[in-house]
């Protein structure tokens, strides 16, 4: 992303309404690390996860515009995102002056999980990713950035 960076959180378990699942489950081991994992196989790993709702929420922080092009990435494209992930900011990036050019967005993928069944990715969450941001207790952080 030119003059910005995405930062993408780790997964968690949570309600159906976008509520964090109770310690110790919200952020729980037995969940699958997308660390050693490409993006497919990540979703293929939640299939030994708990049946549930989980999500993950990516920031975008740039002075660029960008749009969503409505269609999925390839896995091929999402292996590329996360065979390029850094685990910190490049001195580059991160001398940046966040001047009033620059939004950051927060986009939130939610799967769900039943019983005896793979997690699929849910397209339209009947919560808004204002809700799952002010649930996850992340909001209030956010509001001295704006």
């Amino acid at each position: 992303m030119p003059n910005g960076f995405a930062l993408v959180a780790q997964m968690e378990q949570i309600r159906s309404d976008g509520t964090p699942s109770p310690e110790p489950a919200r952020w729980s081991s037995d969940l699958p690390s997308v660390r050693d994992l490409s993006l497919l196989e990540f979703i293929k790993a939640l299939a030994s996860a708990p049946p549930g709702h989980y999500r993950v929420i990516a920031f975008i922080v740039s002075d660029q515009p960008w749009s969503r092009t409505g269609s999925a990435p390839t896995s091929q494209e999402a292996e590329r995102w996360l065979a390029k992930g850094l685990t910190r900011l490049p001195p580059s990036i991160g001398s940046l002056t966040y001047g009033v050019d620059y939004a950051a967005s927060a986009l939130v993928y939610e799967f769900r999980k039943t019983s005896g069944s793979d997690a699929t990715f849910v397209p339209s969450s009947p919560t808004r990713a204002e809700d799952h941001l002010k649930r996850a207790g992340i909001v209030d952080s956010l509001i001295g950035i704006r």
